[in-house]
């Protein structure tokens, strides 16, 4: 990865800047269009945060970011931009936790879970 944030750093806009830019670094976010996106994706999670820094989230406020959305399919993508954030946090920090996978994925249209 392109940069460590360390245990110590509490702020969501740091730790979302440091995951966007190694995302595009290792090209896994190819356009502006899908940086945004990410970027207001975990934004809104780190307002149902309430001020916890990314390290201090839980799984009821995945869920409330979640909630956010009604359609599944959109449900699901958030929920992936969601774990990704939140396991590069973790693998950046050495964290252990799983937070962002804790939710369960949304159901699909006719009730078919992905």
């Amino acid at each position: 990865m392109a940069s460590q944030p360390s245990r110590d750093s509490p702020t969501f806009d740091r730790a979302i800047e440091l995951f966007l830019e190694d995302m595009f670094a290792l090209g896994r976010l190819n356009t502006e269009h899908s940086i945004a996106e990410y970027r207001r994706t975990v934004r809104k999670h780190a307002e149902d945060a309430g001020g916890a820094g990314p390290h201090a989230t839980t799984r009821d406020e995945v869920k409330a970011t979640l909630r956010r959305w009604s359609h599944p399919n959109t449900k699901r993508r958030k929920r992936t931009m969601l774990v990704s954030f939140t396991g590069w946090w973790r693998r950046a920090c050495g964290r252990t936790t799983r937070r962002g996978r804790s939710a369960r994925r949304a159901d699909g249209p006719r009730g078919y879970v992905a």
